[in-house]
């Protein structure tokens, strides 16, 4: 049959209809693609308004991401209503600078636990960078 159609001229196969269906390979299927969740609006009072808000109180420079590590502390420790998790990704959100968490958060902040925080995990980091550069001495 390739003869044949060889043999036909470039103005007889523009007449022939050809049934796209047949000898085609079969495209192969796409790949799904996850659709990302909607973002979530974001909060009227979050951490971000949270840090501005504890930044205008104690005029010290504070941050919603060094914040946060404080806000996890104390849902670990029960003291505000937040689950901790890899899997929870929701937002902070509190009804406003009243709210009862906030104010906690606020007498946190200013006893100094996000300083003290801070300065255990950078006491934590320097023991564990001492410990490994005398295990690389011990090695030469």
């Amino acid at each position: 049959m390739t003869k044949a159609i060889e043999d036909l001229k470039d103005e007889d196969l523009e007449d022939i209809e050809v049934d796209e269906d047949e000898d085609v390979e079969e495209e192969a299927p796409k790949a799904k693609t996850k659709k990302k969740p909607a973002k979530a609006e974001d909060p009227t009072f979050g951490a971000k308004e949270l840090a501005a808000h504890i930044a205008d109180l104690t005029g010290d420079e504070v941050n919603a991401r060094s914040l946060r590590t404080l806000l996890r502390k104390m849902a670990r420790d029960g003291r505000i209503n937040r689950e901790v998790s890899q899997d929870n990704r929701t937002r902070y959100s509190w009804d406003g600078p009243n709210d009862p968490e906030v104010k906690k958060i606020v007498k946190a902040y200013q006893k100094g636990e996000l300083a003290a925080e801070k300065k255990a995990a950078l006491d934590k980091l320097k023991a564990s960078k001492s410990k490994k550069d005398e295990d690389a001495d011990d090695d030469d």
